[in-house]
């Protein structure tokens, strides 16, 4: 007898998408809403783990461009099963202020510094490799003019 047919792989996790902003301010469709408040649950698998975050809304651009989230040095956590990732992330802000020395951390290791300029939005994407089941994203102020690293939207896929 033939031995049975080898079982497919298993389907790789959908897309994890998070539109940072305010309580009332507009989500952009297909993104999970995220605001200052949103604190890490194990029952809700993402959030805010440590620092002191908050929400501002500027009232232009598009639902995902016009409000995020801003912190000195905060952590964000989302549960995903092990495996490679690209992470996109949205930084910058379309109101006024620059935003200049933005340290990104992915799993513990700094991917990147990113500077904005006032009324300037910029997507990033990196290669991430999660291990221990969990993405931890660090937004960290590296001594910049602005004292604060801002995030509009974060883009998690599975690599490939």
């Amino acid at each position: 007898a033939s031995p049975p047919p080898a079982a497919p792989p298993p389907a790789p996790p959908a897309p994890a998408r998070y539109d940072f902003g305010t309580g009332s301010s507009p989500v952009e469709a297909g993104y999970a809403a995220v605001t200052a408040a949103t604190g890490y649950t194990a029952a809700r698998g993402y959030g805010w783990a440590a620092g002191a975050v908050h929400q501002a809304d500027r009232g232009t651009g598009t639902a995902l461009t016009r409000d995020f989230n801003f912190t000195p040095d905060g952590t964000f956590l989302v549960d995903l099963p092990s495996g490679a990732y690209t992470v996109t992330l949205t930084l910058g802000d379309l109101g006024p202020y620059h935003h200049d020395q933005v340290g990104v951390f992915l799993e513990g290791a700094q991917a990147d510094t990113v500077s904005t300029a006032a009324g300037q939005v910029v997507a990033r994407t990196y290669p991430v490799d999660v291990a221990d089941g969990q993405l931890t994203l660090t937004l960290r102020d590296l001594g910049g003019t602005d004292p604060n690293a801002v995030i509009l939207a974060l883009d998690i896929a599975p690599a490939g």
